[in-house]
């Protein structure tokens, strides 16, 4: 196991924001950012070829989702968000959110939907709910921190995040 949270214990103990408000709802994690774009909230944990799960809501945004293989601030990463204006759930990477990977799919807001990524060397695959729905190959992140992501063109984007585990693959 490389990492777990249910954020029952009321805490946020190792995770690094990037930008938004970020706190311990009671039994969950909540972002909030008051302008436009992007923020992450970046976990003390680092993986290479691993399988990293939980739960996201999109609660007032574009999109939201799981970051993996990233910078300690996020910027420089891949990320399985699901984005409600496009309808879609994809990997992209960053900088410059070229999407990678994506699976057409209704996204609705204040739901909880279940995502899991497994990284494998350039190979990484995206499970929604329990069904893979992605794959895409991709070289330029070998290794980095595990992290969540919550953006938005219009509004004050907010998600929310809850039972994060990551562990290395046999």
């Amino acid at each position: 196991m490389l990492f777990s949270d249910d954020f029952n214990d009321g805490l946020l103990h190792g995770w690094a924001a990037n930008n938004g408000n970020w706190y311990n709802a009671g039994n969950y994690m909540r972002g909030e950012y008051t302008s436009s774009g992007t923020a992450w909230n970046i976990k003390d944990a680092n993986g290479s070829n691993f399988t990293y799960e939980g739960d996201v809501n999109v609660i007032c945004c574009n999109s939201a989702g799981l970051v993996f293989r990233s910078s300690p601030d996020g910027t420089a990463s891949y990320e399985a968000v699901l984005d409600v204006f496009a309808d879609e759930f994809r990997i992209v990477k960053r900088p410059g959110g070229a999407t990678l990977a994506s699976y057409p799919c209704a996204v609705s807001l204040n739901h909880w939907y279940h995502v899991k990524v497994v990284a494998n060397g350039s190979t990484m695959e995206g499970y929604l709910d329990e069904v893979k729905r992605l794959t895409a190959t991709d070289t330029n992140f070998t290794s980095g921190q595990f992290g969540v992501v919550m953006s938005g063109s219009i509004g004050m984007p907010k998600g929310a995040y809850d039972n994060l585990e990551a562990w290395t693959l046999p």
